[in-house]
């Protein structure tokens, strides 16, 4: 079972980068503030009762491919790439739970303003 911690870092760093993506603001700023917030902080909490199959190690895998998206998007500039790189993340996670985003936070949203159907 995953850590109410990981969960937080896990859905601030989603949240920030999608800032990123959307709005090109300083993700390290944005990531700050996430981190911080009280809805971030409860929901981390929710789902690390709710969600008890993922584990600490997999929370971890998939913040180190958020952070390689950032790596990337430093690297590249790409807006498009940017998008593509956090939409396969999400995808993967949509994926996982058997074609259907799970209901964490705002995923499905964020999934959707992202334009991730059909990248």
């Amino acid at each position: 079972m995953a850590s109410s911690q990981n969960w937080l870092r896990l859905l601030a760093a989603l949240k920030a980068s999608q800032d990123l993506v959307l709005s090109g603001v300083d993700f390290e700023k944005a990531l700050h503030q996430h981190l911080n917030e009280a809805d971030t902080q409860a929901e981390a909490r929710r789902v690390s009762k709710l969600f008890t199959s993922y584990s600490d190690p997999e929370i971890e895998a998939i913040l180190a491919r958020i952070n390689d998206c950032k790596e990337r998007f430093i690297r590249e500039g790409s807006g498009v790439n940017r998008r593509r790189c956090l939409c396969s993340i999400l995808e993967d996670v949509k994926n996982g739970d058997g074609g259907k985003m799970p209901l964490i936070d705002d995923l499905q949203g964020m999934y959707t303003r992202l334009g991730c159907k059909g990248l």
